[in-house]
């Protein structure tokens, strides 16, 4: 899972942006991960910044649709755009810790 930690002074206006747009670019190009956004609340320095998610099925259906990602000029226009709205604070790999 790609976990992306973003600080903006609008998070309901940023969330939408990437609910709206982000998604239908993901659906365009087929990406077969799944997209989600969270909010975090209650106390701490994360306290009011965005979190995005993206989980995919497997290692390498991520790398094929990074590919794909990579390679889009309107997607990769898009979240150059996003720069305005927000800043990134941390972008990250997850992977679920298993016994």
């Amino acid at each position: 899972m790609r976990l992306i930690l973003v600080e903006t002074d609008s998070p309901s206006a940023y969330s939408k942006e990437v609910l709206d747009v982000g998604a239908a670019h993901l659906k365009r190009l087929q990406i077969r991960g799944n997209m989600r956004v969270w909010s975090a609340k209650y106390a701490g320095n994360d306290a009011g910044k965005v979190i995005v998610t993206i989980e995919w099925p497997s290692l390498t259906a991520l790398a094929e649709d990074d590919k794909k990602m990579a390679a889009d000029p309107a997607l990769s226009a898009w979240v150059r755009s996003l720069s305005e709205i927000r800043k990134i604070v941390s972008d990250s790999l997850y992977s679920e810790a298993t016994p």
